[in-house]
């Protein structure tokens, strides 16, 4: 929360977004009026991973009406905007909390990640295609059009051609990705 109130210093106070964390209340019906909340009045809601899955999933949550407030609030249709921080969290398609994020409808999402990707492109993958799905491809098409090709000219007896061809897949996997993903130095 302290990056927020960072990024709005030196607005005015009627410029400034409203910054709510969902940690803060503890009771699931205290949690439902803050997402309808905020839901209405718009503004930056603030909250854990596995708090978004169970929530949106509607774990432990026994009253239809509080199910429907998370899912309208979190889902359907959710928020405008997604940010993930620790974004690399995502990196496995088949976890619980990638499922939960990926049925949010909203398509405009951003990935923050301090973490630098160890050659994984399987993760990068799974991260790429919860900001702009299928850009890639499935994944089948993925291994098939960049993982194999990439991982073949970098073994210790690759051969010139392979070399090649994986400069050449990695070179249009970067252009591919241009437009959607950004890396900074450390």
């Amino acid at each position: 929360m302290n990056e927020f109130e960072k990024w709005q210093e030196g607005l005015e106070d009627d410029e400034k977004l409203e910054v709510a964390e969902l940690a803060t209340v503890k009771r699931p019906q205290e949690r439902g009026f803050m997402l309808q909340r905020w839901q209405d009045e718009g503004g930056v809601m603030i909250m854990g991973y596995e708090m978004y899955r169970n929530l949106a999933q509607g774990r432990n949550v026994k009253s239809r009406k509080l199910k429907d407030i998370f899912n309208k609030s979190l889902v359907d249709p959710g928020p405008d905007f997604v940010i993930c921080d620790e974004g690399h969290i995502l990196k496995n398609e088949a976890s619980a909390v990638s499922k939960a994020m990926n049925s949010i409808r909203s398509r405009r999402r951003i990935i923050l990640t301090g973490t630098p990707l160890q050659n994984n492109l399987i993760e990068y993958h799974c991260m790429v295609n919860f900001i702009k799905e299928n850009l890639l491809g499935s994944i089948k098409e993925f291994r098939n059009r960049f993982i194999n090709p990439i991982q073949n000219g970098q073994c210790a007896d690759s051969t010139l051609v392979d070399v090649r061809v994986m400069k050449k897949r990695a070179h249009i996997l970067y252009e591919m990705l241009a437009g959607c993903v950004q890396v900074r130095g450390f």
